[in-house]
């Protein structure tokens, strides 16, 4: 009764045996033994998931490594990337030290990985700690827009985290950095929370303002036949906004359709706060969108290739030598799939779960190296 039970929380939960060095080809031979639940409960993608789905895979990481063996098969996830073959395996075990031979550097999301909301995930700090002393370059790269770096450099020492600003690459800095080097010079109107608006201040950019938006959050007809927009707003950049009202999106609609450069600082859709899905940026900029009838210019955090620019031109980056950590299938590993990197590892303690990899597996899209329950697996 008791594997039964956790069968049903944790769907489509996988082991395997042992450890083995990938091939010179990119083949991964290990086996791949899963558990299986009724087809019918497979979780789906993310925007449809529903919220259980997100509670179950936290449940999972904590049992999966004291589960009984039962109704266990082999099963294939091998895909074709860039000429490789790649077999996800997921370690029961910490990984041997052999596995991060030949990489410098390693891209670290945080939420999912590092923390989750305001506490720490058991071991992370203990592992960047080691990492460190393997004189690994660590790289904090996140899709949260609602931090400056600096914001973000109180938040990791609170949870008892050395990170420097210059290590610290967040969707906010990196929308600021991509106007920057288009040599914008005009004003931005900005949906989103603080953290934007400091990125943005920091690297010279002026703040639009709509001085009737925090007054009048409403927005009727007649008021919007009146909305004049503020002369030399030449871009919207759209962040997560804990604020965010109908006056904003047609404020921001206005700049878009006389010209204004459109720009998100990432498009993750929600966030799992508490087991449900919370809104996050994705959600407004495909709002905005769907008012003007206009992409994004850019959507500038992860898995966008201006990052992965960003990323090589300022820190140094060398895909060939960089392990990318993170626990998103559609964001942290997309990136590191799209730039070549020479691994792509999913941890279990966030978004994406085995069933999504499976998925992503058996319809071509990224998938990563390893997954792994959290980071201290990363290392013995």
């Amino acid at each position: 009764r008791i594997v039964a039970r956790r069968i049903s929380m944790c769907s489509r939960v996988a082991t395997i045996r042992g450890f083995q060095n990938s091939r010179a080809d990119g083949t991964f031979s290990t086996r791949v033994q899963q558990m299986f639940s009724p087809r019918n409960s497979r979780p789906m993608g993310l925007r449809s998931r529903p919220a259980s789905t997100y509670t179950s895979n936290l449940s999972c990481r904590h049992s999966f490594s004291r589960m009984q063996r039962a109704d266990v098969r082999t099963v294939s996830c091998k895909v074709v990337a860039k000429g490789k073959h790649i077999t996800p395996q997921l370690l029961e075990q910490p990984a041997s030290v052999e596995l991060l031979r030949g990489v410098d550097t390693l891209v670290l999301d945080c939420d999912g990985v590092l923390w989750e909301g305001n506490d720490i995930i058991q071991g992370s700090v203990e592992s960047l700690l080691k990492l460190r002393k393997m004189g690994k370059q660590l790289l904090f790269v996140t899709n949260n827009s609602s931090k400056s770096r600096a914001m973000y450099v109180e938040k990791f020492n609170q949870l008892g985290i050395q990170a420097d600003k210059e290590e610290i690459v967040g969707a906010s800095f990196a929308a600021a950095a991509w106007l920057k080097n288009q040599g914008f010079n005009q004003k931005v109107f900005v949906i989103g929370d603080v953290g934007v608006r400091r990125e943005l201040e920091e690297v010279g950019i002026r703040i639009a303002e709509d001085v009737d938006v925090d007054s009048d959050p409403e927005c009727n007809v007649e008021s919007f036949k009146r909305m004049r927009v503020e002369p030399g707003v030449g871009a919207v950049v759209v962040g997560c906004d804990q604020a965010f009202t109908y006056r904003k999106l047609a404020y921001a609609s206005c700049c878009i359709q006389q010209g204004a450069l459109f720009v998100g600082t990432n498009g993750d859709s929600a966030d799992v706060i508490g087991g449900r899905l919370m809104p996050g940026c994705g959600a407004l900029v495909d709002a905005l969108s769907a008012s003007t009838g206009r992409s994004p210019d850019i959507i500038a955090g992860k898995p966008s290739s201006w990052l992965l620019e960003l990323l090589q031109l300022q820190y140094g980056v060398e895909p060939e030598r960089t392990a990318v950590v993170g626990d998103r299938l559609d964001t942290d590993i997309q990136m590191g799939w799209n730039a070549g990197a020479a691994l792509n590892i999913m941890t279990l303690s966030g978004v994406s779960t085995w069933a999504d990899v499976e998925d992503a597996a058996s319809e071509g899209r990224a998938v990563p190296h390893f997954v792994i329950p959290k980071l201290s697996y990363l290392l013995d």
